[in-house]
């Protein structure tokens, strides 16, 4: 229902559509009868993939959120705490990154496994966590050719 709307005010044409636009070879004849102009931009923008959140790709947004958190940490939270003795942004900020470290070590753990990693690499995974910049690192190293 949602890609019949999205057609019809695409085009900006009143088209009579069927429900089924959703299977691709019922598409692809609505686009080759009624579309043959546009042809190109009906298929480009109906029948685009969603995007797959695999395990992989939620540990790579776990990772680049943990790494995220720790410069936060380090470069604005701690510094407040012992230059102007606010030690709020430290508990708030500290607490976050401690979720998301802790979901980052779990990930890594499972990914051991799914991805048959050595200990040698889920070591180097583990202690990217813990040094500023190092999760990008892992993800670019990593995460990104297991994709």
């Amino acid at each position: 229902m949602v890609k019949a709307t999205f057609i019809r005010y695409f085009f900006k044409k009143k088209v009579k559509i069927p429900n089924e636009i959703n299977g691709h070879l019922l598409g692809k004849l609505i686009a080759n009868k009624i579309f043959k102009r546009d042809r190109h931009l009906f298929h480009k923008f109906a029948f685009q993939k969603p995007l797959k959140m695999n395990f992989l790709n939620v540990f790579r947004w776990v990772s680049m959120a943990e790494g995220i958190s720790l410069l936060v940490l380090l470069g604005i939270a701690m510094p407040l705490k012992y230059s102007f003795d606010l030690p709020q942004m430290v508990a708030f900020v500290g607490m976050i990154h401690g979720i998301l470290f802790v979901a980052y070590v779990g990930f890594a753990w499972v990914c051991k496994f799914k991805l048959n990693w050595s200990y040698a690499v889920l070591f180097v995974v583990l202690v990217a966590a813990v040094l500023p910049f190092g999760t990008f690192y892992a993800d670019r190293k990593y995460f990104k050719k297991n994709l």
